[in-house]
């Protein structure tokens, strides 16, 4: 091999390494790499409806400082909030309504929270293990009562949020607390549904 043919070849591979990253993979490399960014793209835009009677039930949290929290999940989409501090007697109650749809499952523990079936961006990708389910669920109250004006620890009457809920078998997460699962308790429901015609 003459030295011209040696430089020549040492001139293509240089340009070669010069060369886009995009030209330098191969063409059948790149066809997974953009079925996989479509599938975590439009994957999130066919969802499954939240219900409350998915997880219909009490869910009680119960502090040593004798703070509780108890959220029952009704029919039609409801949810009555509780909370209760022992030692100043404070009560609060509320009524909200919900609608929400289900996180998007890709595999082992990925999910996506994209809202309202929008396409994934990186920010909307989590990791859930032990058997959590994300829920993203807006919650509006549409009713209150509260023992002492100015102490809220629900929304006012009238707001609402979306947050993304987190169930277990046994358990619900709510903001960072975990909850455990009870049968519904009809005298406690009706108890809050009376205080709260009060109002």
């Amino acid at each position: 091999m003459s030295d011209q043919e040696d430089r020549n070849i040492e001139r293509a591979l240089l340009d070669a390494s010069r060369a886009p990253l995009w030209k330098r993979i191969k063409p059948f490399l790149l066809i997974p790499l953009v079925m996989l960014l479509i599938y975590i793209g439009i994957k999130p835009m066919f969802v499954t409806m939240w219900t409350t009677e998915s997880v219909a039930g009490t869910y009680e949290l119960h502090g040593k400082d004798g703070r509780s929290l108890v959220i029952t999940f009704l029919p039609d989409r409801e949810i009555l909030m509780a909370y209760r501090e022992e030692s100043t007697g404070y009560l609060e109650v509320a009524k909200a309504k919900a609608t929400g749809h289900m996180a998007t499952h890709y595999f082992g523990p990925f999910w996506s929270i994209a809202k309202d079936g929008s396409m994934t961006t990186p920010f909307d990708l989590r990791l859930y293990f032990n058997d959590e389910k994300p829920a993203i669920v807006q919650i509006k109250i549409e009713q209150k009562y509260t023992s002492q004006e100015g102490k809220d620890v629900f929304l006012k009457t009238g707001e609402s949020n979306v947050s993304v809920l987190l169930f277990r078998p046994k358990e619900f997460r709510f903001d960072s607390m975990w909850l455990e699962h009870k049968p519904v308790d009809q005298a406690l429901v009706a108890k809050t549904i009376q205080l709260l015609d009060m109002k």
